[in-house]
């Protein structure tokens, strides 16, 4: 297995870092404004920082290049290989990989290895098999000043042969140092190398070792494995602790999936102390995200009265998703609306109705299944029986080329339910389900 498989994009490949990652460092304030818009070089970087990463202020790609630009006209360093970036990836300005190289050609002139880096990402993925050896230099040159993105660009040429003869002992020495010296992106690389046994012998002692470090970097996919692994006692003894640890790291990094499964813990108490208001939290969370599973649970806890009372979050999230389109969401709103044995005190058929039928325009089966049975059997003085209505519905959906409506419509001309019975017919609808 070569080690390229496991990085499945460019930016995992060759991550073109900013100057530094300044989350923590900077904040929007109006002091920082002040000194941006006086002309002050570095604090137009960081205000570009800070739009690029949302600190202290909506982020805005647009206006953190605007404010990397004004910052590079002055020779600031750490902006030109910031916009030289944003132009290589085309991030909040055209891309123009040309412009890109020249300002990446100024940072290389004056020592900044950043600037190496991204040149060296330029000459690798420029399909010129002479530019291989320039790239391999300046990630050389980078490595020199410590630069960690570097030692594994250095690891990964040795891995394809660019600029040098393929090596697996370096691939796996520059991963070291990178991950050593904290590169997230390596200590996850290194994990997968002892998982998988590529370059060295398969060694999950190792890998469990390095997949900590990079959870404890943060990482994500890191943070989920790590929790399987304390869960399930595989290849580490079954730790419960551990494994919550790891599940709410997480979920509150926003694993959908994570979120979710800790809702289901505290509403049943397994693991954890039972919690109902704490799941409909990690519930709402997920929710926000667009997660189905996250609305098929709340609609099944509401139907079971199984919904504490700060429900209300999950169900704006709910509405939000439904309003926007959201077809799962749009079901389980409408079926929310249309139980009429819940707690809640939101029963309302004509609203239950409406969104049924935006779900099923929306070709959800769920929803057009349970409006044509709504029809076909009624419900209450609201919904009465309408078997025109169910076949309309069967109509309509069966000529987008539903095989269930087609079904449908086949059988009933057959059986003369709901309509005359017409062979004719039946065979016409059984025929477009075949096709």
């Amino acid at each position: 297995m070569k080690l390229i498989s496991l990085f499945v994009s460019l930016s995992a490949l060759f991550c073109l870092a900013f100057a530094q990652n300044c989350q923590d460092a900077f904040i929007f304030n109006e002091k920082l404004v002040q000194r941006a818009e006086s002309g002050d070089a570095e604090s137009q970087w960081q205000l570009g920082e800070c739009y690029r990463l949302g600190n202290g202020v909506e982020q805005n790609w647009e206006t953190a290049v605007f404010w990397y630009r004004k910052s590079a006209e002055q020779q600031f360093l750490p902006s030109i290989h910031a916009y030289s970036v944003c132009l290589y990836k085309g991030l909040g300005v055209k891309q123009d990989v040309d412009k890109a190289e020249e300002l990446a050609k100024i940072g290389v002139d004056k020592g900044f290895s950043k600037s190496c880096n991204l040149l060296g990402i330029i000459y690798l993925y420029s399909g010129v098999e002479a530019n291989y050896n320039r790239a391999f230099a300046l990630f050389q040159e980078a490595v020199k000043q410590g630069d960690t993105d570097a030692m594994r660009n250095l690891a990964l040429c040795y891995n394809e042969g660019a600029g040098v003869s393929k090596d697996g002992e370096q691939v796996v020495a520059w991963l070291t140092k990178a991950a050593e010296n904290g590169d997230q992106k390596s200590q996850t690389y290194l994990a997968n190398i002892y998982k998988y046994g590529i370059y060295v012998p398969r060694n999950m002692t190792k890998a469990v070792y390095w997949l900590t470090k990079a959870a404890e970097n943060g990482d994500l996919e890191s943070q989920v494995m790590l929790h399987e692994l304390y869960e399930l006692g595989l290849y580490v003894p079954k730790d419960m602790t551990k494994a919550l640890y790891w599940l709410t790291q997480a979920a509150e990094h926003g694993d959908t999936d994570a979120q979710l499964y800790l809702a289901l813990l505290y509403q049943k108490g397994k693991h954890v102390p039972q919690d109902k208001e704490k799941a409909m939290d990690w519930l709402s969370k997920a929710m926000e995200t667009g997660n189905p599973r996250a609305y098929w649970l709340f609609g099944f806890w509401f139907v079971n009265d199984e919904v504490p009372d700060n429900y209300e979050k999950a169900e704006k999230c709910l509405k939000n998703s439904a309003e926007s389109g959201d077809k799962r969401a749009q079901y389980i709103l409408a079926s929310i609306y249309l139980y009429k044995n819940n707690s809640s005190g939101i029963y309302n058929q004509a609203t239950g109705e409406y969104w049924l039928k935006r779900a099923a325009d929306e070709g959800l089966t769920e929803a057009q299944i349970f409006l044509v049975k709504l029809y076909l059997y009624g419900v209450s003085s609201y919904l009465r029986q309408d078997v025109s209505q169910a076949v309309l519905y069967l109509c309509k959906f069966a000529n987008r080329n539903d095989s269930w409506a087609q079904y449908c419509l086949g059988m009933m001309h057959l059986l003369g339910v709901g309509v005359p019975a017409n062979s004719e017919k039946a065979h016409f609808w059984f025929q477009r389900v075949m096709q």
